[in-house]
């Protein structure tokens, strides 16, 4: 009887410890790597504006929507280069982890329309050149 109870124990022993292997190699297989920031240029940013347009662009691309926010698109767009190199970066370091895409992925990926309840010839153009202005400049700063 002692046996047997030995034996039953060893054999949920290695069935634990199995599990825990599987689990170990699936966690660290699909553990997103790390968002690279890109160094800022040497002039100062202030982190609360930063934040601030960060959170409103992830929230005017988050779920299903074809209005933009066209204000905060145009705001992103009128930075300077550190700026936007530090909205891009806090992007990357607040919703990269969780998404696996860096701010320039998520605008590649997005459909974009302003100031338009339905779609409109002009809503569409407007959202194609600040969708292109975004992009054109992340080109010129080397922000992939």
């Amino acid at each position: 009887m002692k046996d047997q109870i030995v034996k039953y124990l060893t054999g949920i022993g290695v069935i634990a410890a199995m599990v825990v292997v599987v689990y170990l190699i699936y966690k660290f297989a699909t553990k997103q790597p790390d968002f690279n920031a890109v160094p800022l240029p040497n002039e100062g940013t202030d982190p609360t504006d930063i934040r601030s347009i960060t959170l409103r662009l992830h929230s005017d691309m988050e779920g299903f929507t074809l209005n933009r926010n066209l204000e905060v698109w145009t705001e992103f767009l009128e930075l300077s280069d550190a700026d936007f190199i530090a909205v891009y970066n806090d992007f990357g370091t607040m919703y990269y982890p969780e998404s696996g895409q860096t701010l320039r992925e998520w605008v590649d990926g997005e459909t974009f329309a302003f100031n338009s309840s339905v779609f409109t010839p002009w809503s569409i153009y407007t959202g194609n050149e600040i969708k292109a202005g975004v992009i054109d400049r992340m080109d010129q700063l080397n922000l992939q």
